[in-house]
């Protein structure tokens, strides 16, 4: 647990990088790092640090990193849901390659955790 208390410090750091590359890149690690045996509480707050800054993301390459990053956590049943609303609601998303990562948050969303 101390470990992953520590890895979790260290992704929040990297997803508010100044930089697009650090960013795109903390989650992708995000994106490879989460599974099952993450605890939900450390779940939702990764989940919520990436609504965060996807929110205010303005390179495309970067949100779709973090967008695939939410992604996966909601796809294990951790993200939770008033991270998946604000992520929905945020944006347009009229990207065509955010089409099927918005449609799995959208199918998500009814039973993602409270």
């Amino acid at each position: 647990m101390a470990d992953d208390v520590q890895t979790i410090r260290t992704l929040l750091s990297e997803l508010a990088s100044s930089t697009p590359r650090d960013r795109e890149l903390a989650a992708e690690k995000v994106a490879g790092w989460v599974s099952s045996a993450l605890e939900p509480h450390h779940a939702a707050v990764i989940s919520r640090a990436l609504d965060a800054v996807i929110s205010l993301e303005d390179s495309e390459t970067a949100l779709e990193a973090q967008l695939n990053a939410i992604a996966e956590i909601s796809a294990l049943g951790l993200a939770p849901a008033d991270s998946l609303s604000r992520v929905l609601a945020d944006r347009s998303w009229d990207q065509p390659w955010a089409a099927e990562y918005i449609e799995g948050l959208q199918d998500d969303l009814p039973i993602a955790p409270k």
